[in-house]
Formats: structure tokens, sequence, C-alpha cells
């Protein structure tokens, strides 16, 4: 659990400095400086999803046994498909617009250095390193945020923000690839390593890729459905706080892999019951006072409270999908790995282009939870019978939450119970439910809360 825990403060140091940096970036420039670097670096970043190849789950599961040959075996792979991703960088900057192509070279070394960062990064994950994992970030946070701070700050507008994303990942790079080769060392494991490697990760592609579109993606599709600049900023903020309510779950269903593999046995059980037993009382946070969480970062995002309600029930079926395919991969399953993440991307874009015309950012967010909610379906049938007793408890107890809290708010003046003291309620409420469900115990709370407060930096 310790490795989760670091994991998931490693999202939390992401997610909020991606906040900072743009609260604080888009104040220095113009906005079609910064839609140009977004631009340009969403291109960046979807290519750099695409030629990953879903080989972060093999390295998760191998890389504790297999050191040298799975790490050899993702670089070489990520390398030839990088540079086959060179000429595409090139003439897609020029195609979507003439202005963009002066940016190619700062791409480019951009695209290498996401690449080797994103396999050393599950290499170390792979090995349940994820405080080491942290501290880089942390450091190529810290150098991306003051890097564009002097270059914007110095005029140089656009090519500033740009070179600060490239210098954030070459600083990743450089400091993971010699660590990476000094714990794992280098050898390739031969042609069929190489092939089968490729595999186990390709498979994983559809539920990786609709990750992508929902996490990154939708925010740049929905300026191309002409959604106002002022709903996109207030639909990323609520997606941004549900990514990271849910952070605790995705952590503990990507360190489970290692974990399972380093114990010969299936672990996943156990990681969706203590995963879903921490998350359910945030996701209760969530429902009984949206639009006071976004007024704590800003009264102009309390509009969005119906974006985080929708985003926030979208948590427990994220739960359910991210966990099962953790399992999936940990017992080869490629088949279902396969139809879980196609019906992502399908219930997600047919969703999204039937709701975001009509009903705008709120689309969006259904889109989100119709994906989550269809792809979560098949999961629960093929799920061992002791998880639906957890996910129903779970459930039981947020919704009791929600309705107790909601009743409380209704019958009681205004000003009585105050929306801080419903927020600490609906946490007692849900976490009393699950204990007395047994979903988790008492002492094993103790634990978990011991361990956060003793891993945290």
């Amino acid at each position: 659990m310790n490795s989760s825990i670091y994991l998931f403060l490693d999202l939390i140091v992401v997610a909020f400095s991606g906040w900072l940096y743009w609260l604080v970036i888009s104040k220095l420039v113009s906005s079609p400086e910064v839609g140009q670097s977004t631009s340009v670096y969403s291109l960046v970043a979807l290519t750099g999803t695409i030629i990953g190849l879903g080989l972060e789950y093999p390295l998760l599961k191998k890389s504790s046994s297999a050191r040298s040959k799975i790490l050899g075996s993702a670089l070489i792979i990520e390398l030839i498909m990088t540079l086959a991703a060179v000429p595409f960088i090139f003439y897609s900057l020029k195609d979507l617009h003439e202005s963009l192509h002066m940016y190619t070279m700062i791409s480019i070394v951009m695209l290498i250095s996401i690449s080797l960062g994103y396999v050393t990064r599950y290499a170390l994950l792979g090995i349940s390193a994820s405080k080491t994992v942290l501290v880089i970030d942390t450091i190529g946070t810290v150098v991306k945020f003051a890097s564009a701070y002097a270059l914007v700050a110095w005029g140089f507008g656009t090519s500033g923000i740009l070179l600060s994303f490239m210098l954030q990942a070459l600083i990743v790079a450089c400091i993971a690839l010699p660590l990476v080769k000094k714990i794992f060392g280098f050898s390739t494991g031969g042609f069929n390593y190489i092939k089968e490697t490729l595999k186990d990760g390709i498979v994983n592609m559809p539920s990786i890729f609709s990750r992508t579109l929902i996490v990154t993606l939708s925010v740049v599709l929905l300026a191309t459905f002409g959604i106002a600049s002022s709903d996109i900023g207030i639909y990323y903020i609520a997606l941004m706080i549900s990514v990271v309510a849910g952070g605790l779950i995705s952590s503990t269903a990507y360190m489970v892999i290692p974990a399972s593999s380093i114990a010969q046995t299936d672990l996943t059980a156990g990681s969706l019951r203590i995963g879903i037993s921490m998350t359910a009382p945030i996701i209760s946070l969530l429902l009984v006072s949206p639009g006071f969480l976004l007024s704590l970062i800003g009264a102009e995002y309390v509009s969005g409270q119906n974006l985080l309600l929708i985003l926030a029930i979208g948590i427990l079926p994220f739960a359910i999908v991210t966990n099962t395919i953790s399992r999936f991969n940990y017992i080869a399953q490629s088949r279902r790995l396969l139809f879980v993440g196609a019906l992502e991307i399908i219930g997600f874009i047919v969703s999204f282009i039937i709701l975001v015309p009509q009903y705008g950012s709120i689309g969006a967010a259904l889109s989100i939870l119709i994906s989550y909610s269809i792809s979560c379906v098949p999961a629960l049938i093929w799920s061992e019978r002791i998880l639906l007793r957890y996910i129903a408890n779970a459930t039981i107890a947020v919704a009791a939450s929600w309705g107790i809290c909601n009743l409380l708010k209704l019958f009681i003046p205004h000003g009585i119970i105050s929306d801080v003291t419903t927020l600490f309620l609906s946490i007692a409420i849900t976490m009393v439910i699950i204990l007395v469900l047994k979903n988790t115990s008492i002492s094993e709370v103790r634990t978990l809360l011991k361990s956060a407060v003793a891993n945290t930096p």
C-alpha cells in the first residue's frame, strides 16, 4: 500500500502543478500563444500515447522478474516507434498551421524525452519504486514551472511554454534513464521476447487511448464543438478534481500488478476492496457539496457543480474498470482487455458526438460517465463474486451518506449546519457504513492512515 500512496501523491503533484502552471502562465501570454502551445503539446502527447503501445502494463508485470530483458525490449520498441513518428510530427505541425512548423525541433526532442521517460517510469513502478518516481516528477515539475516563468517573462511566448515542457521531459529522462540502467541492466531477450512484450502491450491500447480521450483530448474536442473558453476552463477544473479523487483507486490498481507478480498470486480483489473503501468517502464528499468545493478554487467555478456531480458518480465504475484491467493483465486475458477497452472508446466517442452539441460541457461529463458505466458491465460479469459484495457495500455507503446529508440540508435552516460540517459528516457516515458492512476494519484503516502520514514527504 505504501507504493500506492506515493503514486497517489505523485498524481496530486502533477494535477495541482498543471492547474497552477496554466493559472500563472495564462496571465503572462496572449490567448493565441496559449492556443498554439496547447495545440502543439496535445499533438506530441497524443503521439506519445499512441507510440507507447500499452507497454506500461508488461513493464508493471515483468519488471520485478525479468528486469534487464523487459527494460531493453521496451526501450527498443519505443525508440523504433519514436523514430517512425518523427515524420508524422513534422508534417502534422505543418498541416495544423504554417506558423507551428517552427516548433518542430522542440516537439521532436520533447517526444523522444517523453518516450524514454515513459519506459523508465513504469519500469520503476514495476519494482514498486513509486517514491523515486514522485521525486523525479517533482524535480521535473519545478524545472517546467521555473523555466516557463523565466522564458515567458523574457518574451519568448509560445516558444517559452513549449521549451518548458521539453525541459521537463528531458530532465526526467536524463535522471531516470541512468538510474534504471544501473538497477536493471540492459538486454533484449531476443526477437521472440520483444514480440511477446509488444503483444502484451497492444491489447491494452484501447483502454489507454480511451483514457487519453477522456482526460486530455476531451478538453480539446470541446473547443472544436464551439464551446466557450470559460465553460471549457470550468470543465477542466471539475475533470481534474475527479481525476485526483479517483487517484487512490487508480494508484492501487497500478501497483497491484507488480505486487501480484512478486507474490505469485492474484491480489486484485484485495486491492479493489481497500481502494474502493478508501475512495467511497471522497465520492460522498464530492456528491454532497460540489459547489462549495469548487468555490474554494474560485467563485467563477461554482457553476460547474453539476459537472463535478456527474464526474463524481463516474468514479465508482471507473474504479471497477481500472481494477479489472489490472486483473486481466495479470491473468493474461487479452481478449477481455480488448473488449473492455473497445467499449470505453465507443461509449465515449458516440455519446460525446451526440450529447455535446446539445448539452455542451455537461454532455462531455455525461459521455465520461456513460463510457465507464458501459465498460463496467462486462467487468462486473467477469469479476469474482466477492467483489460484487464490496462494490455493493460501497454504493450503499455513498448513497446513504448523500441522502442523509441532503435531508439535513432540507430540514435544518441554513447556517445551523455549515458546508464544512456537512462534508465531515458525509465522510463519517460513509466510513461508518463501510466498517459496519465489513468492507474494511478499524485496524486496517488505522494502519493505512499511519502509512499515509509516514509516507508524506
